[in-house]
């Protein structure tokens, strides 16, 4: 299986735990598209391509959406700024994907790094991160990891790109994928969330936020808006 496209969003954050994220991929990926909504150019020489859109604002489904409509690999995997997967993890998800799996949502275990433990990791240091949390969940979410063919997630529609901040979006995603018949798999492994300076479960809220992705949830049904969302992908 080749052609696996890491699509990832960025704005106005710690590139350490960027760069962090996109080393802990390992050799499994063959392209890196960062979606860039912030000021400044990045220019690391770890991404492959940088969609650089500075002035809009923090929406996580926008960003991840551009970066997919950029992507060349037939397989797309899509996780957030500072998230770190642990050894193998990949790996693993790809083989679900090859035993015909529809889609795959790593991981068994779900750890939030304390801020000494995070800042010793991105220095370089010998440092374990499953040791030193603050949060903890049995599972991983689809926002911060979710691997899946590209023809597949054109047919769900992408991520609902009109969802402000951050929230809701990864739940709304694996409801639309249920309707078109597919089932999420977890791979076995650990995904680590570097700290950021966010309180768990709070991040940006741009636009209207929580409440706002809330009301987009239950209409969504109704509309089929995101039918056509990314048609022009294929």
């Amino acid at each position: 299986m080749s052609g696996i496209a890491a699509c990832i969003g960025f704005k106005d954050r710690d590139i350490e735990l960027l760069q962090a994220g996109i080393k802990s991929l390992g050799d499994s990926i063959d392209e890196v598209i960062v979606s860039n909504l912030s000021d400044e150019m990045l220019n690391l020489d770890c991404i492959n391509r940088e969609i650089y859109l500075p002035g809009l604002p923090w929406r996580e489904a926008l960003s991840k959406n551009i970066a997919a409509l950029h992507s060349a690999g037939n397989i797309l995997l899509f996780t957030n700024c500072g998230i770190v997967f642990s050894e193998m993890l990949i790996e693993a998800a790809i083989q679900l994907l090859e035993q015909g799996k529809t889609f795959v949502c790593p991981a068994t275990m779900y750890i939030r790094a304390n801020k000494q433990a995070s800042e010793r990791y991105m220095n370089g240091e010998a440092v374990d991160l499953l040791a030193n949390y603050e949060w903890s969940h049995k599972e991983a979410g689809i926002g911060d990891f979710l691997l899946i063919y590209k023809s597949d997630f054109v047919r769900i529609g992408g991520y609902d790109s009109r969802f402000t901040g951050w929230g809701a979006l990864d739940r709304d995603f694996n409801n639309r994928a249920e309707e078109c018949g597919m089932i999420r798999h977890v791979a076995e492994g650990t995904l680590y969330h570097l700290y950021d300076g966010f309180p768990p479960g709070q991040h940006e809220t741009d636009g209207g936020g929580w409440k706002a992705n809330q009301e987009l949830m239950k209409i969504s049904k109704q509309t089929g808006w995101w039918r056509n969302e990314l048609r022009k992908i294929s």
